[in-house]
């Protein structure tokens, strides 16, 4: 941007600056069986079951450049899940070490299955010309897409457009909501502190 802003050319350029922010964190219920192997460890299994919270937003600034330039202009809105609530799992295998009866440090890892339907545009503000040239004007609701041709399956574009507008060019276009798959492997550390009921 900095390179361009300083040219003297009298073309007409710009300088794009897009950014995208994701938050996404598994909330869940963990139960575990984990016996004492010796006084001062413990291992075993265990399984979660609870829901992926978060949010996601994107930011896109141009300046525009050169002769008859247009104001530089910016365009930010959130991207919110569809549906909002979303299922998630865990199987999993830990160790705590105890040196004393009340604490202990574990280890735990294992699999996480959690995956989001689809993505809705929230909350839009301000205005860009080449988000809109992009992604024809998209407004508040529209979701995210993948299309491609009919007659070209190969060649895939990212697509923001409604659910009515994507069934209505379905003869010309395969549409597919973009979807957020959390599954993959996790490991997780932390410090225990242990009390009874007497």
């Amino acid at each position: 941007c900095q390179d361009l802003s300083a040219s003297t050319t009298t073309s007409l350029a710009g300088c794009i600056q897009a950014s995208e922010n994701f938050l996404f964190l598994p909330i869940s219920l963990q139960l575990s069986w984990m016996p004492h192997w010796k006084p001062w460890l413990r291992a075993g299994v265990g399984y979660g079951l609870g829901v992926m919270a978060g949010k996601a937003s994107m930011e896109l600034a141009t300046n525009y450049i050169g002769e008859g330039a247009s104001a530089p202009d910016k365009i930010h809105f959130d991207i919110e899940p569809d549906p909002l609530i979303n299922p998630v799992q865990k199987w999993f295998a830990a160790v705590e070490w105890t040196p004393l009866s009340w604490f202990g440090l574990e280890s735990r890892g294992g699999w996480r299955r959690s995956q989001l339907g689809g993505f809705t545009l929230k909350n839009p503000s301000g205005s860009s010309k080449v988000f809109d040239a992009a992604f024809l004007n998209p407004t508040e609701g529209d979701q995210l897409w993948i299309r491609w041709p009919a007659t070209s399956p190969d060649h895939r574009a990212l697509w923001i457009g409604s659910r009515e507008t994507a069934l209505g060019n379905s003869s010309r276009y395969g549409h597919q909501l973009v979807q957020g798959n959390f599954d993959g492997w996790f490991v997780a550390l932390s410090l225990n502190f242990h009390w009874r009921l007497s």
